[in-house]
């Protein structure tokens, strides 16, 4: 936060503190350059103490995003981690020399795109550091930075504003002084805490890291991407560092990484007003491209070996799509290691069982150590774990998980023995689950609006009466954000990472789009007349005659809105999903969905009879034109 921005009539000049050139952006043309700054000392700027975010082209115009508050929300390693908590959106255009509100604008398309901007902004925690890259691991950060210019490496995957800052990186290719306005920030979180172990003081950290690659909500962003990205994609990092006599006058760090993400499949789950949705997946012949390529990627970001361990259940909804992604982990040209753990049927009792098949694997080259300035271990192995959601149950065997390696960790540098495990440590046991529970939450929050689901066993081990109850009611807030809710929030995903361009992309169709007022009648008669009923019901009020009235006309209001409830979904405008419109949910299909299920059972004797390939097709939504990687 050491920038000053100056506006003069033909071009916009943001200069940092003590460099004697400052950024000059154009405001007829909108381009960038650098200029000497004592010619503009003697003009007062106009904003002080900001830092840039990025430059976005959005239909009309160019804008500079500038951070122009935060506040200190951790401290790394030393190092002090700040999170943006206020933001100005200024366009480059000689016309208007202030910062925009959305609803300023006249043009429609134009405040929307602005009201989305703002919208992604303010989600969740955009998080960065002035002395160091928060985009990289500790592992990956010591690797990449040996005899080079550490911002010249960030981690691309988890750059949260590297589409806004696509042009000054290809300014910086040849010149690199442009590198002084580019500041990385990561939509993640950092918990933290201080714990004790016997006589020794640990700093707990954890810090969590949203890859920008088909990123979105719950339901509209789901599976691998034809370029080999998942949902929901996150890394986990748990470092802690120990101040101990054990090796004296240098300090103990220690790094373990996990990462998880969506099924690396194309699969999707429709909405459709049910609290289950319909459950969609392509057979793996379509997929395998796609897998094949995300474990490439994932082979070549972390130079390890990849670890699958997979929480989906074996029967029921899930059961489809667990025997494909066992399948094709198994019977891939690359084989990778699969594991796997029925958590609803085995629960988190026998989570033991898997742990002691992991350990073998997990006993050497399982995290990351320094002593000092000395590299002594790297991490070699990374476990992927992922359920449905990668939420909930992914939480609770990760914590185990990461508290399997914090044994192996203390015992490996002598604090423990061999003999002794970290559980005889309960306050420390206590502390440890309560920071991963905090990151759970958040990752949740970001996916689906609620926080996690069974954080009782995150923070305690075991199911709780309530832990149970808040399950029930972030279930509840799950639904109705999911239906109502996330359609303009995938928008301001996919305009915020550049999944979708105004510049390039054609949207004038769907911007303009309005549903009828008429159209919200049915579920509101619908509502109102049941409520009224009821209430007349427990006070043994009301007439025959004007129940049946009031009842039956509300039943067809029922129906319409069964028969039309696709349309009362918040469907994303920028990118829909193709399934959005193909008709499955018209009346004809719903007619001839019940008929072929009176054909299977009449011929099979059952209704679960597997679907032909041609209708477990699904074709993953588009994500707008490629980012290009650097």
């Amino acid at each position: 936060m050491n920038q000053d921005v100056r506006i003069l009539p033909e071009a916009i000049y943001i200069s940092s503190l003590k460099k004697a050139q400052c950024l000059r952006i154009d405001r007829s043309s909108g381009a960038l350059d650098l200029s000497q700054l004592e010619e503009l000392l003697e003009i007062p700027p106009q904003l002080s103490n900001i830092q840039l975010y990025g430059i976005i082209r959005l239909k009309l115009f160019k804008y500079i995003i500038l951070i122009t508050k935060c506040e200190h929300n951790n401290t790394f390693l030393g190092n002090n981690v700040f999170r943006a908590k206020s933001f100005a959106i200024l366009p480059i255009t000689k016309t208007i020399s202030a910062p925009l509100e959305p609803q300023t604008v006249q043009d429609e398309e134009e405040r929307y795109y602005l009201y989305l901007l703002k919208r992604h902004l303010y989600h969740g925690q955009i998080l960065f550091s002035p002395s160091m890259d928060l985009t990289n691991s500790l592992q990956r950060s010591r690797n990449v930075s040996s005899g080079c210019n550490r911002k010249l490496k960030p981690n691309f995957r988890f750059f949260w504003n590297k589409y806004t800052n696509e042009e000054l990186l290809s300014l910086a290719m040849n010149n690199t002084q442009f590198l002084e306005y580019i500041q990385p920030v990561i939509q993640g979180n950092i918990s933290s805490t201080n714990l004790f172990v016997k006589t020794h003081h640990v700093q707990l950290h954890i810090i969590t890291r949203h890859a920008t690659d088909h990123s979105g909500t719950r339901y509209f962003s789901r599976g691998v991407d034809q370029n080999g990205k998942v949902a929901n994609f996150n890394e986990t990092e748990q470092v802690l560092l120990i101040d101990s006599t054990l090796v004296p006058d240098e300090r103990i760090l220690l790094s373990y990484t996990q990462i998880r993400g969506s099924i690396p499949m194309f699969w999707a789950e429709i909405n459709d007003l049910r609290y289950l949705p319909r459950l969609v997946v392509q057979p793996t012949t379509y997929s395998e491209a796609a897998f094949e390529r995300h474990f490439q990627d994932l082979a070549s970001d972390y130079q390890s070996e990849i670890l699958v361990v997979s929480l989906l259940d074996h029967k029921g909804r899930e059961a489809m799509l667990q025997k494909n992604f066992k399948k094709i982990c198994t019977e891939s040209p690359k084989p990778v290691k699969y594991y796997e753990f029925d958590y609803h049927s085995q629960g988190s009792k026998d989570i033991p069982l898997l742990l002691a098949s992991l350990k073998s694997a997990l006993s050497q080259g399982s995290f990351y150590s320094e002593y000092g300035s000395r590299v002594v271990s790297q991490q070699q192995k990374i476990i992927r774990a992922n359920c449905m959601d990668c939420l909930d149950r992914t939480n609770v065997v990760q914590t185990e998980v990461s508290l399997l390696i914090l044994n192996l960790q203390l015992q490996t540098v002598g604090i423990l023995s061999y003999s002794e495990t970290i559980e005889d440590f309960q306050e420390f046991v206590q502390g440890f689950r309560n920071v991963w529970a905090s990151t759970g939450d958040y990752i949740s929050h970001l996916y689906t609006g609620t926080p996690a689901l069974k954080g009782d066993v995150t923070r305690n081990g075991k199911r709780t009466t309530k832990g149970m109850y808040k399950d029930f009611t972030n279930c509840l807030k799950r639904y109705v954000y999911n239906n109502f809710c996330d359609g303009v929030l995938q928008d301001s995903f996919d305009l915020g990472l550049g999944a979708f361009r105004p510049i390039t992309s054609f949207s004038s169709s769907i911007m303009f789009h309005r549903t009828s007022w008429a159209h919200y009648i049915p579920p509101t008669y619908s509502v109102v007349s049941i409520i009224w009923l009821i209430m007349q019901g427990l006070m043994g009020t009301g007439s025959l005659l004007f129940q049946l009235s009031l009842g039956i006309p509300a039943l067809f209001s029922f129906l319409y809105v069964i028969l039309h409830r696709k349309s009362y979904i918040n469907w994303p405008r920028l990118l829909p999903p193709k399934y959005a419109s193909t008709g499955w949910f018209s009346i004809r299909h719903l007619l001839r969905s019940w008929s072929t299920k009176v054909f299977r059972f009449l011929r099979f004797g059952s209704f679960k009879k597997k679907i032909t390939r041609k209708n477990l097709r699904v074709f993953p939504r588009s994500r707008g034109p490629k980012v290009p990687s650097h």
